[in-house]
């Protein structure tokens, strides 16, 4: 089998990879070679703790056991029990980065290993072929986990900067640069997945008045107190971002106009119902309440618009509806919805 040429050819390829958007492409290319030279298909899996505490390395074993993404999986060979299994073989006794453990099916031989792990994700590799591999390729193999292992390790610290250049430094919310390029994604998702998704485009109610009345510095606290309300009151999967100013908006994956409704109705309940309050500080002399109301547009993709501008368009069309029916109100399609 002719493997060490290609093998030294996608070691290459792998290493011209420095960019998260190259993630995707990456491991599309390494199943298109698997698949092409080895008659197999690789996996990467990995697991990660639902509530976001840091992984050990003693607790690896627990982690892949209970925590991994099994949504990768599901298709022979690489069913949920048997992708569990290597797992739990990959991380006996103590990992060893590179060590490939064998397991003999009696349909076929998977081969798994550990490919290192951050503080909140622990990365594996599967394979699946058929015939027994022999030990020149499996060297083969270790030369390409160091290249994954590189390459994991600059997605890490790649995440680290752009999660840094993506947040607003006011709120610590997602910024318009970042909430373009997740519209792009979920639009190109919809393209391969079919999943709808909804915006919502949020704007405080008379807001300059607060700012004019008491302040910048009491303002921007209020926008900062506001953020961390949203956040409490988002699915795990909902996305929110600071728009600019006193706007912010949010994309609810995997959700029509109604649900989107729902929950913008949600956070009107809950902006209506909170008592805001400014920090006494140096440049805040003294402590005030305050009472706000937020405004809100609704707009769905695809069903309102086809494209990244629209669908914002629309939305924030919608939001200013809702300000000229009295304020406090969600509005979608010319239809509003009050707390």
């Amino acid at each position: 089998m002719d493997i060490p040429k290609p093998l030294n050819e996608l070691m290459e390829f792998m290493c011209s990879f420095s960019k998260l958007e190259g993630g995707k492409e990456l491991y599309g290319e390494l199943d298109k070679f698997f698949q092409k030279r080895m008659e197999t298909s690789p996996m990467v899996v990995f697991a990660k703790p639902r509530d976001g505490s840091k992984i050990h390395s003693k607790e690896l074993a627990k982690a892949c056991r209970t925590l991994w993404n099994r949504n990768f999986v599901g298709k022979d060979p690489f069913s949920a029990e048997m992708v569990e299994l290597n797992l739990l073989k990959a991380c006996e006794g103590e990992p060893i980065f590179k060590s490939w453990k064998e397991y003999d099916s009696g349909n076929g031989f998977y081969y798994s290993v550990y490919c290192g792990h951050s503080d909140q994700q622990v990365f594996f590799g599967i394979l699946y072929k058929k015939e027994k591999l022999d030990a020149e390729i499996l060297d083969y193999m270790v030369r390409y986990l160091s290249n994954l292992e590189t390459i994991v390790s600059s997605f890490s610290e790649l995440k680290k900067m752009e999660d840094l250049a993506h947040v607003d430094d006011v709120t610590g919310l997602y910024n318009q640069r970042k909430l373009f390029k997740d519209l792009d994604q979920s639009i190109l998702k919809h393209k391969d997945y079919k999943e709808e998704f909804s915006v919502l485009f949020i704007d405080i109610d008379h807001f300059k008045s607060v700012n004019d009345g008491h302040g910048h510095m009491v303002g921007t606290h209020l926008l900062h107190e506001l953020a961390d309300l949203l956040k409490k009151v988002l699915r795990e999967t909902d996305m929110i971002y600071r728009y600019g100013g006193d706007e912010f908006v949010m994309i609810i994956p995997d959700s029509n106009t109604e649900i989107a409704k729902i929950v913008g109705k949600r956070i009107l309940n809950a902006v209506k119902n909170n008592e805001f309050t400014n920090a006494k500080s140096d440049e805040i002399k003294g402590t005030e309440s305050f009472k706000l109301s937020v405004s809100i547009g609704v707009a769905g993709f695809p069903s309102d618009a086809k494209t990244r501008e629209e669908i914002l368009d629309i939305a924030d069309k919608m939001m200013y509806e809702a300000k000229e029916a009295g304020r406090g109100q969600v509005c979608h399609a010319g239809k509003l919805i009050s707390g």
